[in-house]
């Protein structure tokens, strides 16, 4: 990492700006936000700038280059700090064109003024007259020392599961965050967009897939790859909550990396969220339909077993499971959790097993030990899912 990122401003044969940085776009859009920082500087249009990101024609410049979300933060620092040099040098050259005292000079709106009179000249038309001249009195290195800003935001999902398919939606998403000074609204929501939907891919279908006896990767194209689509979710809700950072001339901070940080955990976290009533209380990123379908279905083939051997019962084969049972127990606790009712979700079965057999067990009322009432049966099942809320998954 450089100590520091330089920036340079150099002006042209029609007397326009031009910008050099070492900071080259990836898709953030720096061909709009850097003229943006050093037009107004200026006193001009920002479409009278132009951009140059490493151009081997250009002066030599020291940086590190776009990583860590820092371009607007130390280029865009360089910049601003090298467009108020410009206007610095401007002076002089302006009180020799107005023949007056330096003093007599001031700058405003791209024009330098005598103060107090009408008589002005633009700095564009200077910038002109000096065309051709090297140096260009105008031109100018700034840099800035390599320093750290510290966005923050909370992001909210809601989203829905359907169990029975192992489908998942996005109902909504909310994100609130402080990217510091805000340079170009439109970019920096962009930004925003396309990084919750990264994580939200990253978190629903992105996976490189291997063959597993030659470790030749599957899905190495877009054909095959799982690529995060607009209709994946639903635009998500932004709100600025922007500070700026004390740390640098613009009080800018990073915004390229807020959204993929914050979607990953807070998508996983409102799937999780959504699975607890079906006690899946761990599935592997990333949630695939029929990843959610199987956590669901194996759960219960995991779980009983485990539940009924603390409750006392011994010497079952375990691994005969019925799985009819496992869809049964699936189906009472998804009804439980959306009724609140046990008796409208359906008593699961009652566990019956002979004492004198204990390796023969059944699940059903038996008519050799007679009916079991409903309030027994409820006590059990309550009994069972108090036990499992208050341990971890087993192994």
């Amino acid at each position: 990492m450089s100590p520091k990122d330089q920036a340079a401003i150099k002006f042209g044969g029609d007397g326009k700006p031009i910008l050099y940085t070492l900071s080259g776009s990836t898709g953030q859009g720096h061909e709009t936000v850097f003229p943006e920082i050093v037009a107004p500087v200026l006193g001009i249009a920002a479409e009278q700038v132009t951009l140059r990101a490493s151009d081997t024609l250009g002066p030599p410049l020291v940086a590190s280059g776009t990583i860590g979300s820092r371009s607007t933060l130390m280029q865009g620092s360089a910049f601003f700090a090298g467009a108020r040099e410009v206007v610095r040098k401007g002076l002089a050259l302006a009180a020799e064109e107005l023949e007056v005292a330096d003093a007599d000079v001031e700058f405003t709106e791209g024009e330098y003024p005598i103060r107090g009179m009408d008589l002005r000249v633009k700095l564009l038309d200077l910038a002109r007259k000096y065309a051709g001249r090297q140096p260009h009195p105008f031109d100018t290195i700034e840099e800035a020392a390599t320093a750290r800003a510290y966005p923050s935001g909370a992001h909210v999902a809601e989203v829905e599961v359907d169990p029975d398919t192992g489908e998942t939606e996005v109902l909504s998403y909310v994100a609130v965050d402080d990217c510091g000074r805000v340079i170009n609204q439109v970019l920096l929501e962009g930004q925003l967009h396309e990084g919750i939907a990264q994580g939200a891919g990253q978190m629903l279908g992105e996976n490189c897939i291997y063959d597993r006896a030659s470790g030749q990767l599957l899905n190495g194209s877009f054909i095959d790859y799982f690529m995060p689509r607009a209709d994946m979710m639903g635009t998500p809700r932004l709100v600025d909550r922007s500070i700026p950072s004390p740390i640098n001339l613009l009080g800018a901070k990073g915004a390229g990396e807020a959204g993929t940080t914050a979607s990953i955990a807070t998508l996983m976290n409102a799937f999780a969220d959504a699975l607890r009533p079906a006690r899946v209380h761990h599935v592997d990123m990333p949630l695939t339909p029929n990843r959610v379908w199987e956590a669901n279905r194996c759960l219960h083939a995991a779980e009983i077993p485990y539940v009924f051997r603390n409750l006392g019962v011994r010497n079952w084969p375990w691994q005969a499971l019925d799985r009819t049972l496992s869809d049964t127990m699936s189906s009472y606790w998804l009804n439980f959790a959306a009724s609140g009712d046990p008796n409208e979700a359906g008593l699961p079965a009652w566990p019956v097993f002979d004492a004198q057999s204990p390796s023969t067990m059944c699940f059903g009322d038996s008519t050799a030990v007679g009916p079991v009432p409903d309030r027994e049966k409820l006590e059990f099942w309550e009994a069972f899912y108090a036990r499992e809320r208050r341990r971890p998954n087993p192994e």
